[in-house]
């Protein structure tokens, strides 16, 4: 669920242990969503919409295109 709240526009964290799917290096990469296995994140749980420049629609329209260019770009490797 931490991708779809990354999205909503709520502080999202992860702490997964294996090797970060290519969307949560994405949302990492955008600032939507937190590692706290880098160290150094600060916690908050505030949804502060009001601060990001993109509507829920735009960022989800954002992680989709996102999500299918890496299903096109890991199916020709196939």
């Amino acid at each position: 669920m931490s991708r779809e709240a990354a999205i909503l526009g709520t502080r999202a964290y992860t702490v997964f242990a294996g090797k970060l799917a290519a969307v949560d290096r994405e949302l990492i990469r955008l600032g939507w969503l937190f590692d706290l296995r880098q160290g150094g994140t600060e916690l908050t749980f505030e949804k502060k919409l009001e601060e990001s420049p993109h509507t829920a629609a735009e960022r989800g329209a954002r992680t989709l295109d996102l999500v299918v260019d890496t299903v096109r770009n890991t199916a020709r490797h196939f």
